[in-house]
C-alpha cells in the first residue's frame, strides 16, 4: 500500500511541471497549425520606340540618286521584332500640298534596306523589304498638311541578346531626281518606323 502511494504521489508531481511548462512564457507551444498561399506576377510585353536621327541632311543634289539612313532604337522585352518603314516623296519647301513642283520621289525600285547592331532577318525574312503597292498612312507635317505615304514590306529580326531586343536598328531609303531643271531649293520629307511584336 505504501508502494502504492509513492508512485502516485510521483506521477502527479511531472504531470504538474508539464502543464506548467507548457502555460510558461518560455516554454515551446505543443500545438502548431500552417497555411500556404501562392504569389506571382505577369510580365506584360513592354516596347520603347525613338529616332536617334530626327533630321538627316543628304546634301545637295542635281541628278541622280540620294541615300538616307535613319537611326531608331528598340528596347524590348522580347528577342524577335516585325518592323517595316512608311517614307514620303521630298517636297520642295517642306510642302506635299504644292503642286507648282514636282517632288523627288522615292527610288522604288530600290527596295528599302535594315540592319541592326545586335540582330539579323529571321530564316523567313529579308533585310531589304520591297515596296508595297498599298500606300501608307498619312504622316503629319507643318501647317496641318499630312504627307502621303508609301509603305515598306514587314520584316523580322532576332536579336542575339539573352531574352531582350535592346539595341539601334538602322535604316537606308534611296531618293532619285531625273529631272535636270529640278528648281533650286530645299525638299524635305517624313519617314515612320513601326514597331510590331
Amino acid at each position: 500500500m505504501r508502494k502504492t502511494i509513492v508512485l502516485a504521489v510521483a506521477t502527479l508531481f511531472v504531470t504538474s511541471l508539464a502543464l506548467a511548462a507548457n502555460n510558461g512564457n518560455s516554454g515551446s507551444p505543443s500545438v502548431s497549425g500552417n497555411a500556404v498561399a501562392a504569389a506571382y506576377v505577369v510580365v506584360n510585353p513592354s516596347l520603347s520606340v525613338q529616332s536617334s536621327t530626327p533630321s538627316v541632311n543628304m546634301g545637295t543634289l542635281a541628278t541622280g540618286s540620294a541615300t538616307a539612313m535613319f537611326t531608331w532604337r528598340i528596347d524590348t522585352n522580347q528577342e524577335s521584332v516585325n518592323f517595316y518603314i512608311e517614307a514620303t516623296n521630298l517636297y520642295k519647301g517642306d510642302d506635299p500640298t504644292s503642286t507648282l513642283v514636282p517632288p523627288i520621289a522615292i527610288n522604288l525600285g530600290v527596295p528599302a534596306h535594315f540592319s541592326a547592331d545586335n540582330a539579323n532577318p529571321f530564316s523567313s525574312s529579308t533585310s531589304d523589304p520591297q515596296w508595297t503597292s498599298t500606300p501608307g498612312v498619312p504622316i503629319p507635317g507643318n501647317n496641318g498638311a499630312s504627307f502621303p505615304t508609301v509603305a515598306s514590306g514587314v520584316v523580322c529580326f532576332e536579336s542575339s541578346q539573352s531574352g531582350v531586343f535592346s539595341q539601334n536598328v538602322y535604316t537606308t531609303i534611296t531618293y532619285l531626281n531625273t529631272n535636270a531643271e529640278q528648281p533650286q531649293g530645299q525638299y524635305g520629307g517624313r519617314v515612320r518606323f513601326t514597331v510590331l511584336l
